[in-house]
């Protein structure tokens, strides 16, 4: 569970990153790999919660794979597309911590036991 959560943090922490650098404007390409990376860590991360039972938050993160999927591309004007680039990169950083205080918690669990 420890390194689980520290992975997923880092999965997490690496969407933040692609989604705060979509703000400014980009090429076409990197838009698409954008929605690959974001696809990708919000579906992973849909999975972990998932196995822990935290229901609300697969719900959340299999909405922002679905919105994010590069498949089937959902296309929104430019600058609903940056609040929406902001709000997942907040949606997704809150969680990332969320998951390293969960990381810290179980480390501090286990060297207690010791």
């Amino acid at each position: 569970m420890n390194r689980a959560s520290t992975a997923n943090a880092v999965v997490l922490l690496v969407a933040v990153g692609f989604l705060l650098l979509a703000l400014p404007r980009q090429s076409y390409g990197y838009y698409t790999l954008l929605r690959w990376v974001v696809c990708s860590a919000a579906a992973y991360h849909a999975a972990s919660v998932y196995s822990r039972r935290k229901v609300p938050t697969v719900w959340l993160f299999a909405a922002l794979a679905l919105l994010f999927n590069p498949f089937a591309p959902v296309h929104l004007d430019r600058q609903l597309w940056k609040l929406v680039d902001l709000v997942a990169a907040v949606v997704f950083g809150v969680n990332a911590f969320v998951e390293f205080r969960e990381s810290a918690a179980m480390k501090r669990h286990e060297a207690s036991k010791e």
